[in-house]
């Protein structure tokens, strides 16, 4: 073996070794480049995925802000339309409080409180209305009441009291009416009265 065949020897041998790292250096490099790229693809749809979820959140967020605004407008409709009506009830209560109709109520309430509370009851009145009492409860105490119409009842013991006095009914059905709206605002139905 000659000098020149140890020379091309080692130059084949350093050959081969150089085309083994670069084969080696080419297959890491392929692998750093393919790990680079899942972990660029990973990153990649993480953002989305968080963009979307952010997105969503957003669109949930203002809808429900919304929603929440369109209520408000709702409720401050249905606020008026209740007051409005109450306002139409007071206006039309003298009226009223001058009609048969009214007689025909007061003596509902007069039977009522002395059926409940006794024929010796307590009964407070408007002014107007007391003389229509006296006829119908002969053993009640009868007063007079800073009430529009009405009455207001108390057993002779005090232990029991009752008030159909105009201004409760009407503050009785205004409540019961805002009851009916707000319901059907926060719940989206009617209900079931």
């Amino acid at each position: 073996m000659g000098l020149e065949h140890i020379i091309k020897s080692i130059g084949k041998d350093r050959e081969d070794a150089l085309d083994a790292i670069r084969k080696n250096a080419a297959v890491k490099k392929k692998e750093i480049e393919k790990e680079k790229g899942i972990k660029a693809s990973r990153i990649k749809e993480e953002g989305t995925k968080r963009a979307v979820e952010e997105a969503d959140s957003i669109h949930r967020r203002e809808h429900s802000k919304a929603v929440m605004a369109a209520k408000e407008v709702y409720r401050k409709a249905i606020d008026g339309r209740i007051n409005d009506a109450y306002e139409s009830l007071t206006k039309k209560l003298p009226e009223f409080l001058s009609s048969e109709d009214y007689a025909t109520v007061l003596k509902g309430m007069i039977k009522k409180a002395t059926e409940e509370l006794g024929s010796d009851c307590i009964i407070e009145a408007r002014k107007e209305d007391i003389k229509a009492i006296k006829k119908q409860a002969q053993k009640a105490s009868i007063k007079e009441a800073a009430v529009a119409g009405g009455i207001i009842a108390d057993s002779k013991d005090g232990k029991m009291h009752i008030d159909y006095s105009i201004e409760n009914i009407l503050s009785s059905m205004e409540d019961e009416l805002a009851q009916q709206y707000y319901s059907i605002i926060i719940d989206g139905k009617k209900g079931n009265r």
